[in-house]
C-alpha cells in the first residue's frame, strides 16, 4: 500500500536515515574515545616525567652514597642538610640557586622584549624582509649541540673569531667563557 506521495508508509523519513558514506555521527563515539586519544601522551608523560620524578623523590629520601651497601633510609634529612651552614651540600645547593636566580633575572627580560620586538619587525614590510626571516629562523633546523659547538668556537678565548675580530678593532682577548662577568654576558647572549 502505498500513500499519495508514493512513499511506503512503514519506511523511515529521510532525516533519520543514516549519514551518507556509513560514517557514524559524533555522538555515536563510545566515551572512551578521548582517551584513547590521550593515552599516547598520558603514557610518555608518565614514562618520562611521572616515574623519573617520583623515582628522584625516593632516592632523596635515601642516603645515596655509592660506596654504601644499603643506601639506607634517612627521610628528610637530605632536605634538612640543605639549612644547615656546617652540611657539606649546603654550600654548593645556595650556590647554584643564586646561580640560577641570576640567570632568570638576567635572561627573562631580554627573553620577552627582543623576541617581541623581532616579530613586530618580521611583520614589517621592508626591502630585504625574506632573507632576514630565513636568517632568524635558521637556528630552528640545528640541533642544540651544533648550536653549542658553534658558540663555543666563536667565544674561545684563544682562537675564537669574536675575539679575533675585536683584536683587529684594537681590543684585547676576553675570556668569554673562562672568567667572570664575560661568562654570565656569553651565557645569557647565547640564550636570547
Amino acid at each position: 500500500m502505498t500513500t499519495q506521495t508514493g512513499a511506503r508508509p512503514d519506511a523511515r523519513p529521510s532525516a533519520a536515515k543514516a549519514p551518507s558514506g556509513g560514517r557514524r555521527k559524533p555522538t555515536d563515539a563510545s566515551p572512551l574515545t578521548p582517551y584513547i586519544f590521550m593515552a599516547p601522551y598520558l603514557l610518555l608523560f608518565l614514562l618520562f616525567i611521572v616515574i623519573p620524578a617520583v623515582y628522584g623523590f625516593w632516592i632523596s629520601l635515601h642516603n645515596w652514597d655509592y660506596l654504601l651497601p644499603g643506601k639506607p633510609f634517612v627521610g628528610l634529612e637530605n632536605y634538612l642538610d640543605l639549612f644547615r651552614a656546617e652540611s657539606t651540600i649546603s654550600g654548593p645547593f645556595w650556590e647554584s640557586m643564586e646561580a640560577t636566580g641570576k640567570f632568570t633575572l638576567y635572561s627573562v627580560p631580554l627573553l620577552v622584549v627582543i623576541p617581541l620586538l623581532v616579530a613586530l619587525m618580521l611583520n614589517e614590510k621592508f626591502p630585504g624582509r625574506s632573507f632576514f626571516r630565513a636568517v632568524y629562523f635558521a637556528p630552528y633546523v640545528l640541533g642544540v649541540a651544533v648550536i653549542g659547538v658553534l658558540w663555543r668556537y666563536l667565544l674561545d678565548p684563544n682562537v675564537g673569531l669574536v675575539n679575533y675580530y675585536l683584536g683587529l678593532l684594537g681590543i684585547g682577548n676576553i675570556p668569554w667563557i673562562t672568567a667572570l662577568p664575560w661568562a654570565w654576558i656569553s651565557l645569557v647572549g647565547v640564550t636570547v
